[in-house]
């Protein structure tokens, strides 16, 4: 039998090895993100929010430091948004991101542009009315797919042809509240045909001496919102499975790394806990070199509504139910859906399948197994 190669972030996900560590200077329970090569960590508060919405591919890395600006508050710069803490707002409004997108379009006049009527009965199409400017078509469902309201605010203007500050190409985009939407057609049929710009990048690169100010610690939320542990152990009793969880982050390839123990399993660390909000993804070897069939020989074999266990090193054990099981070519399998930010508290699991190529020693496709949290805690 041979070693399982497991599902491939693409590039626009590969950072090197990625750890959360306790600060030295936070509660117990406070965590910071500091990926390799990059200077500057997201911490606490702005960290969970960071993992809730979209993480590295919708907000961007940190590019600053945290720090207290002419406001009184604590701002940090990211390639794509700008992180405040509102202490006076109730926990879930505590962080909240500049309005990004309305600074950089000003007064200019595609503010002011009529909104483009639906076609009757449209379901990809909508007229929002604080703004009374279209969602339309792959922006409608980027919106709503990537955080909407929180994440993006209102749409500030229709759909239009703009010169890209990037690389001098026309594209067509939509400015939002906190960001802007540019439609990258040569990405077609892939999760990039939209991409989001670095309006961050792009305000720090006009006040770059906000990175002489002191460095100010995040806080915590008072009442944490994450409040599930770090996954220990993975139970599917329909098909015998109680197996140790590893942590992972990325290997030196730029890859979600693999368990150390084939018999093990493997949580994407980066990302959402079990239980907590988003998409947690748990990995597992088929078989493996040696040893033949191992943990997830028998992925293949569930369906909607097996029962999942994870317990957390707090002591909590919750069930997931299974949504549905998906078959992905290993080369263009949905990684928005299976990594990406959410509202829903998910945990995905993934194996390989298929046929097995030794000259890659890989093999041709990946599963997916859906699973959703019901709030029980057996």
């Amino acid at each position: 039998m041979h070693r399982l190669a497991l599902l491939l972030l693409t590039a626009a996900l590969t950072l090197g090895a990625v750890a959360f560590v306790p600060s030295g200077e936070q509660a117990a329970a406070g965590e910071r993100y500091c990926p390799p090569g990059v200077i500057y960590c997201a911490e606490n508060a702005f960290l969970d929010f960071w993992k809730a919405n979209g993480g590295l591919e919708i907000l961007g890395l940190p590019v600053s430091q945290p720090f207290v600006d002419d406001r009184g508050l604590i701002v940090q710069f990211y390639e794509r948004a700008i992180f405040e803490w509102h202490p006076e707002n109730e926990a879930k409004y505590q962080v909240l991101l500049t309005l990004l997108g309305a600074e950089l379009l000003g007064d200019r006049p595609e503010r002011n542009a009529a909104p483009n009527a639906c076609p009757p009965g449209a379901t990809d199409c909508t007229v929002v009315p604080p703004t009374n400017h279209s969602l339309r078509g792959i922006f409608l469902n980027y919106w709503q797919s990537n955080g909407g309201l929180p994440v993006f605010g209102y749409p500030l203007t229709e759909e239009f042809i703009e010169i890209s500050p990037t690389n001098g190409q026309p594209y067509m985009v939509q400015y939002f509240e906190r960001n802007r939407f540019e439609y990258h057609p040569e990405n077609a049929g892939t999760d990039y045909e939209v991409l989001l710009g670095l309006l961050g990048a792009e305000s720090l690169s006009t006040q770059r001496q906000v990175l002489d100010r002191p460095t100010a610690q995040v806080p915590d939320y008072p009442t944490p919102l994450v409040t599930a542990g770090q996954p220990t152990t993975l139970a599917i009793p329909a098909i015998g499975v109680n197996a140790a969880v590893e942590q992972v982050g990325f290997n030196a390839q730029g890859n979600m790394d693999v368990p150390r123990n084939p018999n093990n399993t493997a949580w994407y660390a980066p990302g959402a806990r079990p239980g907590q909000q988003g998409n947690a993804v748990i990995a597992g070897h088929v078989d493996y070199a040696g040893l033949g069939p191992v943990v997830f020989w028998r992925l293949h074999t569930l369906t909607p509504g097996t029962e999942i266990f994870v317990t957390d090193d707090q002591g909590q054990r919750r069930r997931f139910v299974v949504t549905k099981v998906e078959i992905y070519p290993a080369n263009n399998a949905p990684l928005q859906d299976i990594f990406g930010g959410t509202s829903e508290t998910n945990l995905n699991l993934i194996s390989c399948i298929g046929d097995f190529d030794p000259g890659s020693a890989s093999y041709n496709n990946r599963i997916v197994v859906y699973s959703h949290w019901d709030g029980v805690t057996p």
